[in-house]
């Protein structure tokens, strides 16, 4: 993993919430009505510069917080999350194929080009 992944600085950080959140908001109103079947292995880019996270689980405790209003509770959460591997910064115009969907959760799995590792990010930061 190459060591832009791992930091993150703190005001790029505030901005990925702020990206993050806009792109919850986003599924919230559409209530995910895109098909999750008419995307899987699609090679496309991120449309949004943000972060991904290994395990479901995390990418939607993370978005539990920040609908909570608790942006400190998710800084502390991505923050770790970067400093162990389990998340990664996701850059916008990275070339990502889409491995698998959750449109109830508003998620989509992505491997950047040429890592073998794939990450659950918010719908609205990849190009569809």
């Amino acid at each position: 993993m190459t060591p832009f992944r791992k930091r993150l600085q703190p005001v790029y950080a505030i901005a990925l919430i702020g990206i993050f959140g806009m792109a919850v908001a986003s599924w919230l109103s559409s209530c995910g009505a895109s098909s999750a079947n008419s995307t899987k292995g699609v090679t496309t880019v991120m449309k949004a510069s943000t972060f991904g996270c290994r395990h479901r689980t995390f990418a939607n405790r993370f978005s539990t917080l920040l609908g909570e209003g608790d942006k400190t509770a998710a800084m502390k959460m991505i923050r770790g999350g970067l400093d162990s591997g389990e998340c990664a910064n996701l850059d916008k115009g990275e070339r990502v194929h889409i491995e698998d969907t959750a449109i109830t959760d508003g998620l989509v799995k992505v491997r950047p080009h040429g890592e073998p590792r794939a990450y659950w990010t918010v719908q609205g930061a990849v190009r569809l």
